[in-house]
């Protein structure tokens, strides 16, 4: 993953880069989401016109326990990566 370094503006604005924006599509006046997602900042593009419209059928074919086993197997694989816990240090005995 390529990164950019950007200046924050004294109102808190950046430029996108010009290689990001054609990446990704965004346009001027296009709007961009800021999550703060695990201690980063993250920009996601929001899609033009409804957003009811356009995620209708964006889970068509999927019934709801197909989704619940879906998330418990990717929670499961990101779990198998995870170092495993550290035991607690032992108490000194007085």
């Amino acid at each position: 993953m390529a990164g950019n370094t950007v200046t924050v503006s004294e109102k808190g604005a950046i430029v996108i880069p010009k290689e990001i924006r054609e990446r990704y599509g965004i346009c001027p006046g296009d709007k961009v989401h800021v999550l703060d997602w695990g201690g980063q900042i993250t920009l996601v593009k929001i899609p033009p016109g409804d957003p009811i419209e356009w995620g209708y059928g964006l889970l068509k074919g999927w019934t709801a326990q197909e989704l619940l086993e879906e998330k418990h197997r990717e929670r499961d694989e990101e779990e198998r990566d995870l170092p495993p816990p550290r035991s607690p240090e032992p108490k000194p005995v007085p």
